[in-house]
This record gives structure tokens, sequence and C-alpha cells, in this order.
């Protein structure tokens, strides 16, 4: 037929070391219990990402359609004493070559340079609030858009050492971004509409980014992720012309 679905499916229960499904990067470990951690909470400026190795097709150029996805994933955040928690967790969507930028440790969480810009969309988990970039002064769940200075915020009232339980969807027909968080008993939603297709490539990775830095520091473990993308494509058809796409 004329339109296929391109879909990506994968689910971690747990990370196994040496996977090669996963990337790590900067200080990133797989723990045995099968847990990533994310930073080195004995270093005094940290900043480690885990990323879904395989480049994932956000949107397609010969239609313009751009997909719809649907990720589970869970966390733990865990105070260490002496210092500020800090400073949280952003799950991520970058250019497939992403990189930890210079500078892009402590609020920048690994994703952005110390101005906070960077070629990302996220949702951030933050635990300690940086007046440069705007944070409320609480803990809070943000949308990012190509800045730390979220385009929406909600208050997350976090408990150290809770396991948070966090889906996001992303709406291509409505180019909505929802994500719903659960953490000890409270349920958070936020949302917002982003046009993913002039912010990114059309090859993307998506994965888990943190940072900390000298006086803010906890552990940060990412525990499992599971996630579904679909793509409306065209194909070729036997006289070599692309074929329309019906766009139910």
């Amino acid at each position: 037929s004329a339109s296929e679905t391109e879909t990506v499916s994968f689910n971690f229960n747990s990370f196994a070391q040496g996977n090669p499904a996963i990337n790590l990067q900067g200080d990133a470990t797989v723990l045995s219990d099968g847990n990533v951690q994310l930073t080195n909470v004995k270093s005094s400026y940290s900043a480690g990402r885990v990323l879904y190795g395989t480049p994932v097709r956000l949107w397609d150029k010969a239609t313009g359609n751009v997909a719809s996805f649907v990720t589970s994933f869970s966390f733990q955040l865990t105070d260490l004493q002496g210092y500020n928690a800090a400073d949280g967790i952003i799950f991520f969507v970058a250019p497939e070559d992403t990189q930890i930028p210079s500078g892009g440790v402590g609020g920048t969480l690994g994703v952005a340079s110390s101005n906070g810009v960077g070629q990302f969309v996220g949702v951030e988990f933050d635990s300690y609030s940086n007046s440069e970039f705007k944070d409320p002064p609480y803990q809070h769940v943000g949308i990012d858009v190509n800045t730390l200075v979220s385009s929406k915020t909600v208050e997350w009232k976090r408990v150290s050492g809770s396991v948070v339980k966090v889906t996001v969807i992303y709406d291509s027909p409505s180019k909505t971004l929802s994500v719903a968080v659960i953490n000890s008993g409270d349920i958070n939603t936020i949302a917002d509409v982003v046009d993913l297709k002039p912010k990114l490539p059309e090859k993307v990775k998506f994965g888990f980014s943190s940072a900390s830095s000298v006086g803010g520091r906890q552990i940060h473990l990412i525990r499992s992720w599971s996630f579904i993308s679909t793509l409306k494509t065209t194909s070729i058809s036997s006289n070599g012309t692309i074929m329309d796409i019906a766009t139910a």
C-alpha cells in the first residue's frame, strides 16, 4: 500500500552492563542492580547521560509527517547528607550525534551550555531552583524547548528515595506533549503544544541526562524505560513516483 507505518519500540525493565542497545555518556554507569546511575556522587562536577543507541526517525521529509510517541520510565533521586539535592534529571530528544555540551554540569542538566541553551526538547524533573533559568522557587517538572527556561512548569512534591513513575505522550496531530508523574501517591500532569519538526532534525536520539555541582549532589538513578513511536511514511510505487499518503 502507499502508506506505511514505521514503528520503533523497546522495553528495559532493568539495564544490563555492556548492553550495546544503550549509549552511556559522561559519568553514567550501569550498576550491578540493573539501574543506571547518571552522575558520580564523589565528583565535584559531574554530568552523565544514557541514550537509546539507535537513532529514531522523528519526522519524514517526503511527507512532512511527524512521529507520535509514548514512553514510560521510572527513576529515583536520593538526597545525600551535607549537600543540596541537585540537580535533577531530564528526559530529552536531541540530534543523533548529541554529546554533553562543554559546561554542561550543575543546573544545565547535561543538555545545555552554561547559558541554558541547546538543541533539545525535554521534560525536566528539577530538584534545585536555578534563578538564571527562571526556575520557580520550588522543585518542579518542566517542559523545555531548546532552553532550560521551561515553557510550562508544575510543582513537584519530590520525596527523596521514592520511585517516580512517568508517562510522556507526544500526539503528533495536535503537536501536544503531555506528561503524567506519579510520585508517592501524588499525580502531577503538565502539557504544552510543541512543534518538534522545526526544532529537531529528521533523525534523533532519546535519553536521560543529569548533572551536579560542588555543593549540590544527589543519587540520580534510571530504573526502567519503555518506548514506542509510530511514523506514517510513503512507499515508492512500481513506476517510481511517490504516492500520496492518505492521512486518516
